[in-house]
């Protein structure tokens, strides 16, 4: 996922610094969101959220900025700028994670509108997976046999299990 960003969209982020909105495309992502692979995905995702410091849109302790604003006292309130600029990144986000997604697990997000509740309800549908699948690999850790396998396949089958249990 390459972002680009356009000349004249800066925005002061949450610490006064000037930004710029990001634009993602998909090429760092290397696979879409199936039931199989979430940890893999997870990982390219939000190594590449990171990376363009988006994190706070999925966060769970970052809200968005105020939608009004009063300039001054006796003024009626106006539409804060800094909100505009934050949807729309928001937004952005949140159609790169949507295309990230294989269309069986689109199913999970319809009607959600922003990156954070589709963030976290991705987290929640395949949590309990993740859970079921490290039950999976200890129990065939702990069942494993050499049986007629070289040493060599017996280590490297029991190699694979531990690494998908570090993955989890």
């Amino acid at each position: 996922m390459a972002f680009t960003t356009p000349g004249n969209s800066s925005f002061a982020n949450q610490n006064g610094a000037a930004s710029q909105l990001v634009f993602p495309q998909s090429q760092l992502i290397t696979l879409k969101l199936e039931d199989s692979n979430f940890l893999i995905w997870k990982q390219q995702i939000l190594t590449a959220i990171r990376g363009y410091g988006l994190e706070s849109f999925i966060s769970a302790t970052t809200s968005p900025p105020d939608r009004f604003i009063t300039p001054e006292e006796g003024n009626l309130p106006m539409l804060n700028p800094e909100y505009d600029i934050w949807q729309r990144q928001d937004q952005l986000l949140a159609s790169w994670i949507l295309s990230s997604l294989s269309q069986g697990n689109l199913i999970l997000v319809v009607g959600l509108s922003s990156s954070k509740e589709i963030w976290n309800a991705l987290e929640k549908n395949f949590a309990s997976q993740s859970r079921a699948r490290i039950m999976q690999h200890k129990l065939e850790l702990q069942t494993m046999k050499k049986g007629n396998m070289t040493m060599r396949e017996y280590l490297n089958k029991m190699k694979t299990c531990f690494d998908l249990l570090a993955a989890v």
